[in-house]
């Protein structure tokens, strides 16, 4: 490809989508985004499974390593949560007020127990239900928009 043939590539805009296209881009997306939950709920699952195996092989040193455990706990119990409420048929706007209800309880009522672990475990749902935010954000959008359009 030449130096010309090259600009020529770059300016080339895609032909604009029809608004039957970007309806089904705008389901697949959606399909895909309900999708990542299930696949880190997996991910987060293995990483459980795996810190249960170094456990049971060396429970002193599995312990003095147990961070990503606890960030795996709270994934897998979020994602959990999100993947049931698809299958009851609840919308990504109900599963975004439900998360934004329990982050804000999450950072307003920090845990104070006495157990480090099980601040830590409440540490690391919070996170897990913000991270899920951004996802759920968009989602609810999208899902507005397509209601829109029927």
């Amino acid at each position: 490809m030449n130096k010309k043939q090259s600009r020529r590539y770059i300016q080339s805009k895609p032909a604009p989508l029809t608004p039957e296209q970007e309806r089904e881009a705008s389901v697949r997306s959606l399909t895909f985004a309900w999708e990542r939950f299930r696949s880190l709920r997996d991910q987060a699952k293995q990483k459980l499974d795996e810190f249960a195996d170094r456990v049971k092989a060396d429970p002193s040193d599995a312990m003095r390593w147990a961070e990503e455990a606890f960030d795996a706990a709270g994934t897998f119990k979020v994602c959990d949560i999100l993947i049931h409420h698809v299958e009851e048929g609840r919308m990504a706007a109900q599963a975004l007020e439900m998360c934004t209800e329990e982050a804000l309880r999450h950072a307003r009522y920090p845990s104070h127990s006495t157990s480090m672990s099980a601040n830590r475990h409440h540490q690391a749902e919070g996170a897990a239900f913000c991270e899920a935010l951004d996802s759920l954000r968009w989602m609810a959008r999208t899902e507005a928009e397509l209601a829109k359009e029927e």
